[in-house]
């Protein structure tokens, strides 16, 4: 999902971030 060219390194993060379950920073990052 996040292999595709129109995401970006940030959303690379958030989708690291999600995988590992830190949600507190993917909260950060979003909101």
């Amino acid at each position: 999902v996040f292999l595709t060219q129109r995401h970006t390194s940030l959303e690379n993060v958030i989708g690291i971030a999600e995988l590992q379950g830190n949600y507190n920073v993917v909260d950060l990052i979003r909101y």
